[in-house]
């Protein structure tokens, strides 16, 4: 059982459905939780590949990262996939509100971060439209919570 859910309701989502399975399969990348069978739906959990220490993206396993970089921190020490990655999952196929989270999100990253995504982009994607974007970005502001500790 998922450390923290033993208590919940965890489905694995997988093709549009969901399936009371736990452990979840090895192909199944979302669990949807909730705290009993009646309640609303409450969080939905985002499974990642590693290889050892490097986190692996499971549309192109040559595309990689260290775990370090991979994960960041909340304020308050919630770690989450790092914003470059989660843009680089809604690239495949963005939706009106994927545009909206990189035309927002883009602009702030680090610029090593930039360079990632449109390297990553390219790599799977060569004729992307975020690929100009990414090269036109300024320095602006960081979205970078590494240097905040």
């Amino acid at each position: 059982m998922l450390l923290g859910f033993s208590n919940w309701d965890v489905y694995e989502a997988k093709a549009g459905r969901l399936a009371a399975r736990c452990p979840p399969r090895l192909d199944v990348h979302s669990l949807w939780c909730r705290p009993t069978v009646g309640d609303p739906w409450t969080i939905e959990l985002m499974l990642d590949e590693s290889d050892g220490d490097t986190w692996v993206y499971r549309r192109d396993r040559r595309i990689r990262r260290s775990m370090a970089t991979a994960i960041r921190h909340s304020p308050d020490g919630l770690p989450h996939l790092a914003p470059e990655i989660q843009l680089l999952y809604k690239s495949k196929a963005p939706r009106h509100r994927d545009e909206v989270d990189f035309a927002q999100i883009a602009p702030l990253l680090t610029a090593d971060a930039r360079r990632w995504l449109h390297d990553a982009i390219q790599l799977t994607a060569p004729d992307h439209k975020w690929i100009r974007d990414l090269r036109n970005y300024g320095a602006g502001a960081r979205l970078d919570s590494e240097s905040k500790g």
